[in-house]
This record gives C-alpha cells, sequence and structure tokens, in this order.
C-alpha cells in the first residue's frame, strides 16, 4: 500500500510518498521518500501538454481560416472571370447580329 502526503518543512511544503509493506505477523516496514521533485515535473508537462494542446488547436483554427480566405479568393476570380466572358460572350453577339444585318 502506498499513500501520498504533503508536509510543511522548513523549506516549504513537501510532497511525500509512504510505503507500507506487512513484514511477518505484527510487523511492517514503512518506507518513506521525498517526492517534491516528481510532483514539480508532473505539474510542469501536464503544463506542457495543455499548452501543446492548446497551441494545436490554434494551429487547426488557422488552417480553417486559411482555407476559408482561399476558397474566397478562389470564388472571387472564378467569379471575375465569369461575368468578363458573360460581357465578351454579349459584345460578341451583338457583333455577330450587327454583322448579319
Amino acid at each position: 500500500m502506498s499513500v501520498e502526503y504533503e508536509m510543511t518543512l522548513k523549506n516549504g511544503v513537501n510532497a511525500f510518498e509512504c510505503f507500507v509493506l506487512p513484514f511477518g505477523e505484527e510487523k511492517v516496514i514503512a518506507m518513506v521518500r521525498n517526492i517534491t521533485k516528481r510532483k514539480l515535473v508532473e505539474e510542469a508537462l501536464k503544463s506542457s501538454q495543455q499548452q501543446l494542446k492548446s497551441f494545436a488547436a490554434h494551429l487547426q483554427n488557422i488552417r480553417e481560416e486559411e482555407r476559408v480566405m482561399l476558397a474566397r479568393e478562389i470564388h472571387d476570380e472564378l467569379g471575375q472571370m465569369l461575368i468578363a466572358l458573360k460581357i465578351d460572350m454579349g459584345m460578341f453577339k451583338q457583333n455577330v447580329i450587327r454583322s448579319v444585318k
């Protein structure tokens, strides 16, 4: 069995882990170790993972915005070309009608 707990010492709050193992019929062996550094590293890792998730989400949002912007740009450019083509075809039609008369 193991138990984690915190205790305030001269240098501040420290985290400890205590292992208790049976030793014979009426005795136990207890081993206590300071895990303050491990806890700090675990917290730093959690923070880093959260930051990475946040960066990944931000990157995904930027990609989506870029796709939308590119789609609009292509749509606008294609629309302009089609309008110009329609105008050219209208003028061509009028020229053909005039030349036939």
